[in-house]
């Protein structure tokens, strides 16, 4: 997963982008500037989203101590002491963990800050429980692991498609920066969209266009008239003074 700073540039940056998209957004026909945005709004909503997974995900120093195979002291949820078992599996995230209980063999899932070492034992704990009670543990524990393994996977699998999706749209706006650019560019000085549609106001034709007509010269007679004849000029009668 993307480090969290990483993350929050990158957040920061499409905002930023967005911003500027939203600011030359004029014309509400303009299609490729409407995509830009949308995309732009979707990135940052999947970047706050992995944001959060992060978050969540902050796993407490003393969690790392505990080990597949370790023994510990576990409390059994139908009476809440705490009993001698081991750690068969920790979940990825390591906030729970499947142990099973030594002396009779059933299993459950526990939250991992739960967990105790052997030698904090609480004396006064029972050491035995009814053999029906017992009997039954097992049962509901596995349905309880089976329901937290789906969980988890489902939410990884669509955490992953997240992750596909924001990298996709990355790859994306990378090939497109230089048009992005342009367009940007181009919108301030009245120039051509991306899309090469003209902007309203601005002449297509260039003044250096050559002329239609032999007799025209490049650059004379602008503003689409090149090649035409230059306007002609009559001399002015002298004025005579009479004293």
């Amino acid at each position: 997963m993307a480090d969290a700073r990483e993350l929050q540039a990158n957040l920061t940056e499409y905002r930023a982008q967005f911003r500027q998209a939203t600011a030359l957004t004029t014309d509400p026909d303009n299609d490729e500037l409407i995509k830009l945005k949308q995309d732009l709004q979707e990135v940052i909503n999947l970047t706050l989203d992995l944001l959060k997974v992060n978050e969540k995900t902050v796993i407490p120093s003393a969690a790392f101590k505990w080990k597949v195979g370790q023994k510990c002291q576990a409390v059994w949820s139908q009476d809440g002491s705490y009993y001698d078992a081991t750690i068969d599996s920790i979940s990825e995230d390591f906030t729970t963990c499947t142990v099973s209980f030594e002396k009779y063999g059933n299993t459950e899932i526990v939250k991992v800050s739960s967990l105790r070492e052997k030698e904090q034992a609480d004396s006064s704990a029972p050491k035995r429980v009814a053999e029906t009670s017992i009997m039954a543990a097992p049962s509901t524990s596995k349905k309880s692991r089976a329901n937290e393994d789906a969980l988890r996977e489902q939410k990884k699998k669509k955490m992953m498609k997240k992750k596909q999706r924001a990298k996709e749209i990355e790859e994306q706006r990378e090939k497109d920066k230089q048009n992005w650019l342009d367009f940007f560019h181009n919108s301030k000085g009245g120039g051509s969209s991306k899309s090469g549609k003209s902007l309203k106001g601005v002449s297509k034709k260039s003044i250096f266009a050559s002329p239609e007509s032999i007799q025209g010269k490049v650059g004379v007679g602008t503003c689409g008239i090149g090649g035409q004849p230059m306007t002609q000029f009559t001399q002015p009668d002298k004025l005579v003074y009479k004293r």
